[in-house]
């Protein structure tokens, strides 16, 4: 695993901006053997970006998706141009945005006897969340949680939702509910 430090965040950054910068021509960026070798752990990504300090655009995988040289380049480009939330990134937007990468690591499952106990076990100043029911699936980041101010309960309901079912499902005990930590980068 590479070390999660200010230079490899560095290094992210620059591979997530020429990623979509390469789009923009209808290339896509290669990566040195070097790099790929390097970045060839799989670590759960997410890249945002933001315009003015608003969300222009965010995605990601969960770890034991894709190594982090595909998962970096796959995020971003994800980021600029599929972000149901958002219309594609033009390239003259491309040069005011500020791009976030998100490394995602210890994810581990929250053990719950009462489905109340997430809420106990749950810190949004602190911890992402990872769902999975079935087929439904969704991740949010802490920082989510913090800018809305939410509460654990609120925290998890919206990350159910996320996923596409009704929010109130944290009593089904066919839910399985993840933490995980991050380490996050910014230009």
């Amino acid at each position: 695993m590479p070390a999660f430090s200010k230079k490899l965040g560095n290094e992210l950054l620059h591979i997530a901006r020429e990623t979509v910068n390469a789009a923009f021509s209808n290339r896509n960026l290669h990566l040195k053997p070097d790099v790929r070798k390097k970045l060839s752990e799989e670590i759960g990504v997410f890249v945002n970006i933001y315009k003015k300090k608003e969300l222009r655009g965010s995605f990601g995988y969960p770890p034991g998706t894709f190594k982090l040289a595909d998962g970096i380049k796959r995020a971003a480009r994800g980021a600029a141009f599929m972000d149901p939330r958002f219309r594609n990134l033009t390239k003259a937007e491309f040069t005011n945005v500020r791009f976030e990468v998100v490394l995602i690591k210890e994810v581990k499952e929250l053990k719950v006897k009462k489905p109340e106990e997430y809420f106990k076990k749950i810190n949004p100043k602190k911890h992402g969340l990872m769902i999975r029911y079935g087929p439904f699936k969704a991740m949010q980041l802490p920082i989510f949680a913090m800018r809305r101010g939410f509460t654990s309960r609120d925290y998890l309901e919206k990350t159910i939702e996320k996923s596409g079912l009704a929010p109130e499902e944290w009593k089904n005990s066919n839910l399985k509910v993840y933490t995980f930590t991050t380490m996050m980068f910014s230009e």
